[in-house]
């Protein structure tokens, strides 16, 4: 620093300092606050990622008898692959990085166990026609069975009662019915 005997240049240039400094002690501040607000907001965005993570997956949490938190389970086949993303630097650094790596935990999960859900949901599907077709009643009115012809009749018939009579009778109906009898 240049020393000068001139009261007014002295004054002036100590002024001068005590300005800068303030100035800079300022920035420094804002800076400071700046980064401690960031700090909180990214805190606060952990925790809620956190929070919703662990309410839609309970299976995750291990919970004392109060219901408090104690850790992950490690048996969680979600949690595992969670963690396995959760070791990538990019995803790690993040607020968000549980709901990230919850993301595609599960997408990894869903489409690992994609054909066993759609042999499942054909089964349930083929269940469903079969139950549907036993419980179908067709044409609509009082009458709740359906038409039967009149060979279909004396065949059922016969079947039931097994006399000659009802015999004769529904083969005169496979007769009439091919063409080689007439009414």
């Amino acid at each position: 620093m240049a020393s000068t005997d001139d009261p007014q240049s002295r004054v002036w240039g100590l002024n001068e300092l005590d300005r800068l400094s303030k100035e800079e002690f300022k920035t420094v501040a804002r800076n400071e606050v700046q980064t401690l607000q960031k700090q909180q907001q990214e805190l606060q965005l952990k925790q809620q990622c956190f929070n919703n993570v662990i309410s839609r997956n309970p299976e995750l949490a291990v919970k004392d008898a109060n219901g408090n938190f104690q850790g992950f389970n490690p048996q969680s086949p979600l949690f595992n692959r969670m963690n396995f993303y959760m070791t990538n630097p990019d995803i790690a650094s993040r607020p968000e990085a549980l709901e990230i790596a919850e993301a595609f935990a599960m997408r990894d999960l869903a489409h690992a166990t994609k054909p066993v859900t759609q042999q499942t949901i054909a089964k349930q599907a083929n269940q469903i026609k079969s139950l549907q077709k036993k419980t179908m009643v067709e044409g609509s009115g009082n009458n709740s069975s359906a038409e039967i012809s009149p060979r279909q009749a004396a065949i059922d018939k016969l079947k039931q009662t097994g006399k000659v009579s009802d015999g004769a009778v529904a083969m005169g109906e496979l007769l009439r019915r091919s063409g080689i009898m007439s009414d």
